[in-house]
């Protein structure tokens, strides 16, 4: 592990982690569901230990992608990325001053910040306690 790279995932590698190949809203399907995720509707009002909600596991097998807590990732965030970026892999913007946090947390309302669609940003100079972090590394 000493010789591993870890870093943030791009915002692309968060959403493919999130929802697989499957295009779906949510790491589960299509359709809503708060017994699958730590959002403001479960009533916990604080973060859970990663899988308390096993039943919102991702196709590729990832935890807690909807709701606990929002992710980090290394993109800095641009309303229109996606717009100008490639279909595959896209990057997002180079700079700027806030990054892209993604999947909902448990103090948002799930059935919007709980998509695997859903972008909202950040400062990074700054600390939350909804938001945290995912470790990515090359294979």
């Amino acid at each position: 592990l000493e010789d591993v790279a870890y870093r943030l995932p791009s915002e692309a590698e968060w959403e493919k982690a999130a929802r697989g190949t499957n295009a779906w809203d949510y790491p589960w399907g299509n359709t809503w569901d708060a017994s699958r995720a730590n959002t403001s509707e479960s009533g916990n009002k604080r973060l859970m230990p990663v899988g308390s909600y096993p039943s919102g596991v991702s196709p590729h097998g990832c935890y807690d992608m909807a709701g606990n807590a929002y992710d980090w990732c290394f993109d800095w965030f641009h309303m229109e990325a996606y717009k100008y970026s490639s279909a595959e892999n896209p990057l997002g913007a180079s700079e700027g001053r806030r990054k892209v946090i993604r999947g909902g947390s448990w103090i948002a309302r799930g059935e919007f910040a709980a998509r695997c669609a859903n972008r909202a940003a950040y400062e990074p100079i700054r600390g939350l306690h909804s938001v945290g972090i995912r470790i990515a590394v090359d294979m």
